[in-house]
């Protein structure tokens, strides 16, 4: 049975015409197939119609001869492509190789498969294919300065360009170009130059995995104000086919005016509720000239307490640094976060401020806050009222305490517990409740306990006694409300006036 006849013949007008198109293309090159070098992209078994892709190409199987050993191929990229034939046979005359477009290469390592069993997958023709990319240079170019500030007694702004080759094959005619962003050049290399303005450097190649350097040194500007400057390096190279590569990178400096501070904060932390912290603040001159007139000040955040008050009058010559301490006091634990301190002086008719940074306080120990509530605040003579003790430990760290109660005038202790003694650990609320019974019609204040360890003592209450039979809060207005407002009954008339209303709306 004769099998399938192939789509091409061996020395067909189509293969003629690749002959001719791939002498031309070697013709017009400035380089040999042999200065291309290659990179192995893998291997795969392919059946007729089968495609595969590497880079930007599509290689596809058209038809196979397998008595001869060849497989027939159409390579394209682009809407372009061509037509090939490909053989690992002593018993045909072509290659088991094809490069195409000197960028990917193809190599039939075997052909097989029974032409007789095509319509079987087990006899079907299939090649074994080999696939190469061309090797390619990666031009890459970094850029960085000493710092990232400077003042102007600095000596010079130094900056380096670093060229590299990342590829796997060299590239060529490399050229630097850089913009120095309106800086002055006080220094270069022995391979570059001044052109248009820029710094120019060439190499004439960079083999694949070195680097090339560039060391420049910039003047230091004396400016009025602060100013940031951008140098940019471009680079660009090429490969044996001249196709070009580019890269860029750019750094920002920043020059400090001709008069000019810094300042910054510092406090140690953490520490205790009983202990003090101490706050330096450093101010140095970065500029060129003396600063007469300057006046330094800190603030104190709230509930923050110091013995001091924290601002400085002084001058500071350049390039020199002073520091001012002080100590403050918080006896409520917590994060806190401390307000810049401030510079303030004048140079050459302009008025200047300069903030220092913002440290971070912790302020570590225990914080208790004592509370006494009545429930209820308006109760008719011989009623009953609770009294609530709750002391909360607001802090990061356990209390020892004790809370001794003491009644007001006119009423009888009942039942409860009037003490608290015990270890209050963070976060964590002990109470203790009693009863007493009122005495006597009119106004009783509750008097603050005995206490220690307590950091905080909440307004005592008060509480309304009244010759009533039942108590109800259909009012206009809640007594209970009006007495929560006035802590300590501060006005005799105030109790009066909310008594005879309440009675007034009883009677209506």
């Amino acid at each position: 049975m004769i099998g399938p006849r192939p789509l091409f013949e061996c020395g067909s007008s189509l293969i003629v015409a690749l002959l001719v198109l791939l002498v031309l293309s070697h013709v017009a090159s400035a380089y040999s197939e042999d200065e291309i070098k290659w990179n192995y992209a893998g291997a795969e078994t392919m059946y007729k119609n089968d495609t595969y892709e590497l880079g930007s190409y599509t290689i596809e199987i058209v038809d196979f001869a397998v008595a001869s050993g060849m497989v027939f191929l159409k390579v394209g990229s682009d809407n372009k492509s061509v037509d090939a034939i490909l053989c690992n046979s002593t018993k045909c005359g072509e290659p088991d190789e094809l490069v195409y477009d000197d960028e990917i290469k193809l190599k039939v390592t075997e052909v097989s498969g029974d032409p007789q069993l095509w319509i079987n997958e087990i006899g079907m023709p299939h090649a074994e294919i080999e696939f190469y990319e061309r090797r390619i240079p990666e031009l890459t170019v970094s850029i960085s300065s000493y710092k990232e500030e400077y003042p102007p007694y600095m000596p010079d702004i130094p900056v380096t360009i670093e060229i590299k080759n990342r590829g796997d094959i060299e590239i060529e005619d490399v050229e630097v170009m850089i913009d120095t962003g309106g800086l002055s050049v006080l220094g270069r290399g022995f391979n570059t130059e001044i052109a248009g303005g820029r710094v120019r450097a060439t190499f004439e190649n960079i083999t694949d995995g070195d680097k090339e350097s560039i060391h420049l040194r910039f003047v230091v500007p004396h400016l009025p104000d602060v100013r940031s400057f951008t140098i940019t390096a471009n680079v660009t190279g090429n490969d044996i086919k001249d196709v070009r590569y580019t890269d860029s990178d750019s750094c920002t400096v920043l020059v400090l005016p001709e008069s000019g501070l810094e300042i910054w904060k510092r406090v140690n932390s953490p520490v205790n509720v009983s202990k003090s912290a101490n706050v330096r603040i450093s101010i140095a001159n970065t500029g060129i000239t003396d600063i007469d007139s300057i006046t330094l000040s800190d603030i104190l955040p709230d509930s923050f307490e110091s013995s001091t008050t924290p601002m400085w009058h002084f001058s500071l010559e350049s390039g020199k640094e002073i520091s001012y301490s002080y100590n403050l006091f918080c006896g409520v634990p917590g994060e806190y976060e401390l307000p810049e301190a401030v510079a303030n002086f004048s140079f050459e008719g302009h008025d200047y401020s300069i903030s220092s940074n913002s440290p971070a306080l912790t302020v570590e120990g225990s914080f208790v806050k004592l509370t006494k509530t009545i429930n209820p605040v308006l109760v008719e003579s011989g009623g009953s009222v609770r009294v609530t003790l709750a002391a909360e430990n607001t802090g990061n760290m356990p209390a020892k305490v004790r809370i001794e109660d003491k009644l007001p005038d006119n009423v009888n202790f009942v039942e409860g517990g009037m003490v608290i003694d015990t270890v209050i650990a963070a976060n964590e609320t002990v109470d203790v409740t009693y009863t007493i019974s009122a005495g006597e019609v009119g106004m009783v204040q509750f008097p603050p306990p005995m206490v220690s360890g307590i950091s905080n003592i909440s307004a005592m209450p008060a509480m309304l006694i009244v010759n009533q039979s039942e108590i109800t809060a259909s009012t206009p207005f809640s007594p209970e409300d009006v007495l929560r407002e006035i802590p300590g009954f501060k006005g005799l008339f105030m109790i009066v006036t909310v008594c005879l209303a309440y009675l007034r709306s009883r009677c209506v």
